[in-house]
């Protein structure tokens, strides 16, 4: 995909005329975003480092701003220039407006119904929900994926189903109706014909409505080669982004890295003290 190359000041600008059409979070703004030194997995340079949204809980706004950022990183690349700004005519708001951040604001999960993980017994959904409780990255599930979670009497499987915060599908539109079907059509070329497989098409269509990589196991095996993650090309196309489990781990270090590669620029560039969280996640 070709991305136009836009200034940083200009990228921002344009997060924020987006964040503006949207009412749940028309208050939110973006001051912060670097540049990758390498390209992600979808060719894009550059991430969001910091947004505020005075009175907007993080668990309503992160999913829509984050949902606007992908759809730009879709569209833009950011000029490689520094990631500070340059010739700064008053170096005390430079300081302030270009702050870096431990919290990963950008990163958001879903996280499928096969990876809750209520016996710990997945060592890289271990430390997802470690960096999650240290509000590092943010972990979110279906609502559909919690109900099935919950499901039975088992009493460790629902506390940790209702640890979630969780999303809805709420279909209203025809283009959503579109997606469901073509999800549906993705996964089960045959018709989604029990409760679990209309689940699992629902699960997938959160993912993508919110939107937010899916975290599953659910696929690309040997007993079950299709699934969800044999899918993940075709419902790529279709704007849904699934993963497994140390992939996920895998996007977070790089987001650490990218972070911890701007804060020690950040430091030297506004002669500041290096964060002190610098390196130890």
């Amino acid at each position: 995909m070709t991305r136009q190359i836009v200034p940083k000041d200009q990228l921002i600008q344009l997060i924020n005329t987006d964040i503006g059409e949207i009412p749940d979070i028309a208050s939110c703004i973006v001051s912060g975003i670097y540049s990758l030194r390498e390209l992600d997995e979808n060719g894009c340079n550059w991430s969001v480092g910091y947004y505020r949204g005075t009175g907007i809980p993080v668990e309503k706004s992160r999913p829509l701003v984050h949902g606007v950022i992908t759809n730009l990183q879709g569209k833009f690349n950011l000029e490689q220039v520094s990631n500070i700004v340059s010739n700064p005519k008053d170096i005390n708001e430079i300081v302030a407006n270009t702050r870096p951040q431990k919290r990963l604001t950008h990163i958001c999960f879903t996280v499928d119904t096969n990876c809750l993980n209520a016996r710990q017994s997945i060592p890289e959904m271990n430390r997802l929900e470690q960096w999650a409780e240290e509000e590092l990255i943010q972990l979110l599930t279906a609502k559909t994926a919690q109900t099935e979670m919950a499901f039975g009497n088992n009493a460790d499987r629902q506390k940790k189903a209702y640890s979630f915060i969780y999303t809805m599908s709420e279909i209203t539109t025809s283009k959503e109706k579109s997606q469901l079907l073509n999800i549906e059509q993705v996964i089960f070329p045959q018709g989604a014909k029990t409760q679990n497989q209309k689940n699992d098409v629902d699960i997938v269509f959160n993912a993508g409505k919110y939107p937010n990589p899916l975290i599953t196991n659910d696929g690309a095996s040997k007993s079950q080669p299709g699934g969800i993650l044999g899918n993940r090309e075709k419902l790529m196309a279709l704007g849904i982004q699934v993963i497994t489990p140390d992939e996920a781990v895998t996007k977070v270090k790089r987001a650490i890295k990218e972070r911890d590669n701007y804060a020690r620029e950040w430091a030297t560039t506004c002669n500041e003290a290096l964060p002190e969280w610098v390196g130890q996640d």
